[in-house]
């Protein structure tokens, strides 16, 4: 272990919370598993002297920072408990910035970031402004910030030193991002019409110029970030048969667009870039398994990456800091049963060294591996998914199907998932499933699910579970035959569009599920119309529109609350009083029309809680119920 580890460390260690704080062993093990990591962010400074680690424990986090010349810790700053840490960059060789992001009284996030900086070489953490980084205009000591007054989003300078803001842009679409030029002056937004169309506009002097217009579901094209001169790395599903996200380059002088590469089956989420954050070096996507594709495979970050990939063959690799001149990297390694350790790699001596474990606490556990699938539907597609299970785990045996929020543009991945390995570790086999309309596939799989609100996008959920059910599908080299699920235990349960489907899962495939279990649901389509945020603009109710329909018939055919006595198997309802995205109303209304029906549900009010539950209590509380409520329908003979 490196001395800056070593030196850190001590810190690190004094932040774990004490063994035995948890009288019950569940709680214990649900606040274990799904509280933050203890290592958060790792980041180089630019001449690789220093090196600056944010950290989270039940005492609050704290941003440390390491003098590597000198052995010696020269930050050690608390920083507020509440509040998230989205980023950590450094903007000088020896000024590092922090990107906090606040929570409101009901726990979630609002408002832009808060920016604040600290000296490497020590001293406070002073406050500078606020705002969503958008780029460090290196060598000037200012950074372009992204704020939101109004609908209408504004980029601003912001000076590190002295915190003076002055804007330099401003929107010419609601709800709109911003991207620069090399030279740090703002050339492109990409926001929204009031039709829920992307609309991209190009700016000319002080004028901005519409130069495409795309729907939800049509193919099309988005730049992605600044390539040198004139040209301009963007996200495309045009160009060829395929309609998957690729990397392609724009060339702004000519107006022209080039499909760089594209993955035939899968998008490409990630972009791997040098330290000028001008060249891309490799290209991440995820059909399965996380894969990459090299760009530059001559450069150092390249062969250092290629090199890792087949050091940690079964693990995913990630270049999440450099130094300018790319002979160091901070490097994470993770996968399904690590929840990620951090290393400093030299790409000219070769040399690795181990600087910290995310999760110290979890060094000891074995966790349960997760495992790709392929399920065909009743109409022939193709399906995606994973399934989790603990080797000791009866199969067949019960199996919980926890199904994704969002539903559009989401979808789960392979990679270590608390909530997952929660399951898991109680018995259940646990099934994810990408239905038609998540996100990952390209454009014509996520508008398959557009308006199939308890139809296809049910369907899908319906044959997967089926599938887990077949001879085969526990993937036993050892007995081909082998069920993953058995067919009497199986329970479904999901979060926001997750607890929708769970709900119309009994609906849908009468006698397939033993229970059911939605948290933060909408259950009433025509109220989904009628309150919640997604309807206050006009976008919003052109979304809806497109994507669930509006015929009050229609919608109530594909509504829990209005078909309530068709669910006959029990039902567990959680949800928070504060919620804005699906009003309580929805879970009051369902949990009214079962009483009606003769199925009153376990019911859980989180107070102070809004879509998400942040509050540890509240957190802990709805899990107890969840566990408590799975144990009583699926471990029973």
């Amino acid at each position: 272990m490196p001395t800056c580890a070593r030196s850190l460390l001590v810190a690190l260690i004094a932040l774990l919370p004490a063994a035995g704080q948890a009288a019950d062993p569940l709680e214990a093990e649900m606040a274990l598993l799904l509280k933050p990591p203890n290592v958060e962010l790792v980041r180089i400074s630019p001449t690789g002297r220093y090196l600056a680690v944010t950290t989270y424990s039940d005492r609050g986090r704290r941003l440390l920072v390491h003098d590597r010349e000198k052995d010696t810790q020269t930050v050690n700053y608390d920083l507020a408990h509440e509040n998230a840490i989205s980023s950590m960059e450094w903007v000088t060789d020896n000024l590092i910035m922090v990107q906090q992001i606040r929570r409101n009284v009901l726990g979630g996030f609002f408002g832009s970031a808060e920016l604040f900086t600290i000296n490497a070489r020590g001293g406070r953490l002073k406050r500078i402004g606020r705002g969503e980084v958008i780029d460090i205009l290196d060598g000037k000591r200012a950074v372009l910030v992204s704020i939101s007054p109004d609908r209408f989003s504004e980029v601003q300078r912001l000076d590190v030193r002295g915190g003076s803001q002055r804007r330099v842009a401003r929107s010419p679409s609601p709800r709109a991002r911003f991207l620069p030029d090399a030279d740090g002056k703002i050339r492109f937004s990409i926001g929204e019409s009031a039709n829920a169309r992307q609309v991209i506009h190009v700016r000319e002097g002080r004028e901005w110029k519409l130069l495409a217009s795309t729907a939800l579901d049509e193919t099309g094209w988005e730049p992605w970030w600044f390539a040198g001169p004139g040209k301009y790395y963007t996200r495309t599903s045009e160009g060829d048969d395929a309609t998957t996200w690729g990397l392609g380059l724009y060339d702004l002088e000519t107006e022209t667009h080039t499909l760089l590469l594209r993955h035939p089956k899968t998008d490409v989420t990630d972009l791997l870039f040098d330290f000028s954050q001008q060249n891309v070096v490799a290209v991440g996507y995820e059909l399965h398994y996380p894969g990459w594709r090299y760009v530059n495979a001559k450069h150092p970050l390249a062969l250092l990456h290629g090199t890792l990939r087949k050091t940690f063959d079964t693990s995913t690799v990630r270049i999440v800091s450099t130094t300018r001149d790319h002979t160091l990297a901070v490097v994470e390694v993770s996968s399904d049963v690590n929840p990620g350790d951090l290393y400093l790699a030299n790409t000219a001596t070769r040399q690795l060294d181990k600087l910290y474990t995310r999760r110290p606490d979890l060094a000891d556990r074995t966790f349960a591996p997760m495992s790709a699938v392929e399920i065909t539907a009743r109409d022939g597609a193709t399906l995606y998914g994973y399934t989790t299970s603990h080797p000791e785990t009866p199969v067949p045996g019960p199996m919980v199907v926890l199904v994704h929020g969002g539903p559009y543009g989401i979808r789960d991945r392979w990679g270590f998932n608390g909530q997952v390995q929660l399951l898991a570790s109680r018995g259940y086999h646990v099934l994810q499933v990408n239905y038609r309309g998540s996100g990952g596939y390209g454009v014509d799989y996520m508008a398959a699910g557009f308006g199939e609100w308890g139809r296809l996008m049910q369907d899908d959920l319906t044959d997967a579970t089926r599938w887990a059910t077949e001879p085969g599908s526990a993937g036993s080299p050892e007995n081909p035959e082998l069920a993953l699920a058995q067919a009497d235990k199986i329970c479904i349960m999901g979060t926001s569009y997750g607890a929708y489907a769970a709900l119309m899962g009994p609906i849908k495939a009468p006698g397939l599920y033993r229970c059911a279990a939605g948290t933060s649901g909408v259950y009433d389509m025509t109220l989904m119309k009628a309150r919640g945020d997604v309807r206050r603009t006009r976008a919003g109710e052109a979304y809806l529109r497109h994507v669930i329909g509006q015929s009050k018939e229609a919608l109530e055919s594909i509504s829990p609350t209005y078909r309530a006595d068709e669910i006959k198997v029990p039902v567990l309802l959680i949800h928070g009083e504060q919620d804005f995205r699906a009003p309580i109303a929805h879970a009051n209304g369902l949990r009214r029309a079962l009483t009606a029906a003769g199925n009153p549900p376990t019911w859980r009010k989180l107070s102070g809680e809004g879509h998400e539950t942040s509050q540890l209590r509240n957190i802990l509380a709805s899990y107890a119920d969840t566990f408590r409520f799975l144990a009583e329908h699926l471990d029973n003979e």
